[in-house]
């Protein structure tokens, strides 16, 4: 970035890409504003510059001061630490540092007490939902959806006839042949972890999983998919057939009446 560049970033002043600071004395604070970007799409912090865009400008003491801050609150204030790049640009009322944060790729990032932001307009917001947090973890695939345990779930929810006549279709050989029990041979697939079914285990394999899943919801893309009650793995699987004609349909059951 150039000084010209430089007065019409400021021109067009703060953004949810773009962050003023007429100087930073805090690795904690500075801390905060790299997670949110992290945990965003990425952006600038213009230190030297006021937030009506005036600027304050930098000394060469000022710029060593902040280079070794800038440093601590990226690996020591942050979790994942990440490596910002710092620019120092001349204009003769003093100098711009321009941090520049990318985007993360380990999202979500934290703060040292643990506390995850978000840039929201030109500002930053703390994230406390427990359903946008989950979000961020699977966004960078440190959660999958499918694999959240049903609470309340056993090997006792499990059609074991369905379940059978899946394995031996699909793998031909039958569960009694593996020499392991049923359960086992769920974990080993990963429909089920430390004796409870996950979301796919159930919607798949329960008996009856409307008990511990009353409601389901799909998405294919942006849209929804499905959003219905459930009645039983058998109409999951055709259901699902109906849409993405690639899933293997499965052989029909009888239905207990609910």
């Amino acid at each position: 970035m150039d000084t010209v560049r430089l007065l019409n970033v400021i021109t067009q002043g703060e953004d949810s890409k773009h962050q003023f600071k007429a100087n930073v004395t805090r690795s904690d604070s500075l801390a905060q504003e790299m997670v949110a970007f992290s945990n965003s799409l990425g952006g600038m912090i213009l230190i030297g510059v006021n937030d009506d865009g005036s600027l304050a400008g930098l000394t060469p003491d000022d710029i060593g001061r902040l280079n070794q801050l800038v440093s601590n609150a990226a690996t020591e204030h942050m979790r994942p630490p990440i490596a910002p790049v710092t620019q120092n640009i001349s204009h003769p009322e003093g100098m711009v540092m321009v941090v520049t944060v990318p985007e993360g790729i380990s999202k979500p990032y934290m703060d040292k007490n643990l506390h995850v932001f978000v840039k929201s307009g030109a500002d930053k917001r703390k994230v406390t939902a427990r359903e946008e947090l989950q979000r961020m973890f699977q966004s960078a695939a440190l959660v999958h959806a499918d694999e959240i345990p049903v609470r309340n779930s056993s090997i006792a929810d499990v059609d074991q006839g369905f379940f059978s006549s899946f394995f031996e279709r699909e793998f031909g050989e039958s569960v009694a042949d593996q020499g392991i029990s049923c359960a086992q041979l769920m974990e080993n697939m990963n429909l089920m972890r430390d004796g409870q079914l996950n979301i796919s285990g159930a919607l798949l394999f329960a008996n009856r999983p409307q008990i511990r899943l009353p409601v389901y919801l799909i998405k294919g893309g942006d849209n929804v998919v499905m959003n219905v009650d459930h009645v039983c793995a058998a109409h999951f699987l055709l259901e699902l057939a109906s849409i993405w004609p690639t899933t293997p349909t499965p052989s029909c059951r009888q239905n207990t009446p609910h």
